[in-house]
């Protein structure tokens, strides 16, 4: 297989205008000639939880598509596909969960837009990217490929700024599709622990863990393998809207893609703005 069979797949929100118009122009240059398709999938409904709380500026629809079409056009790999309601799309979660459509975890991450982009993939070989991922790559994404293509992982973490991410992170996640659904899936929608379940439920908020989380439950039960690569480049979060501005304020983008990494940035895998 050639790393060109890989789609990288993301999720936007109404949090998500500048950063998309950073983010994306980035991953074509830092990462174009490894894929085969860029899928974005727009999210309308505002953010939740503490992803609201993480993201407080939003902005209307309008202003989100205005981003949409403009980092469009920058590609024809680039495909754009609006998330339905999960009750126009049940196969989807039929594919992934037993029973139960969870929509967002407990702490407001979403769940079905995270699967239903993976699923929009039109190849089994999968990056799915949270939009505020940067990253420099030095090998990173073939040696992944040719991980879950020799089928020593089903799930592979790209490594961090200086040491490898511990357990399974969605922000960045290269994955083989085929494989989740030969070994794992329809899995298990976990939910919270008894007690911190009640408490959800006096909140009105929902029960379940993030996707990330749920995954972590299978690679536990000995159902998928997760590997975390230690070489070959790094990924990068730029965790809010202020710190993208700094970050293109500083130049880190481009900085990353010629494989800068100051010092005081390897200690974390998010952006420290001073270290730069």
């Amino acid at each position: 297989m050639s790393s060109r069979d890989l789609s990288l797949v993301t999720n936007v929100s109404l949090a998500d205008d500048m950063r998309i118009r950073e983010s994306i122009p980035h991953w074509l240059r830092a990462l174009g000639a490894q894929l085969r398709e860029l899928v974005v999938v727009v999210d309308p409904e505002p953010p939740t939880g503490r992803i609201a709380e993480l993201h407080r500026v939003t902005v209307d629809t309008t202003t989100l598509m205005d981003a949409v079409k403009v980092v469009a056009a920058l590609d024809d790999r680039i495909r754009v596909v609006r998330l339905p309601p999960a009750d126009a799309s049940p196969a989807v979660a039929a594919r992934w969960f037993r029973r139960g459509v969870p929509l967002r975890c407990q702490a407001g991450t979403p769940i079905f837009a995270f699967i239903f982009a993976i699923d929009e993939a039109s190849n089994d070989f999968i990056l799915r990217a949270d939009c505020d991922m940067v990253f420099f790559d030095e090998g990173w994404v073939d040696d992944g490929v040719g991980m879950l293509e020799r089928e020593d992982a089903e799930l592979v973490q790209p490594p961090g700024p200086g040491s490898p991410l511990v357990g399974v992170s969605t922000r960045a996640l290269l994955l083989r599709r085929d494989r989740l659904r030969q070994k794992a899936l329809p899995m298990r929608a976990h939910k919270l622990d008894p007690a911190r379940r009640v408490h959800r439920i006096l909140c009105g908020r929902p029960q379940w863990l993030a996707l990330e989380q749920m995954l972590a439950k299978e690679v536990e039960a000995g159902r998928l393998i997760h590997r975390g690569l230690r070489a070959g480049g790094y990924s990068m979060h730029v965790t809010s809207r202020d710190d993208m501005q700094a970050a293109v304020d500083l130049g880190v983008l481009g900085r990353v893609e010629s494989g800068e990494l100051p010092a005081g940035q390897v200690s974390s895998h998010d952006f420290v703005p001073s270290a730069w």
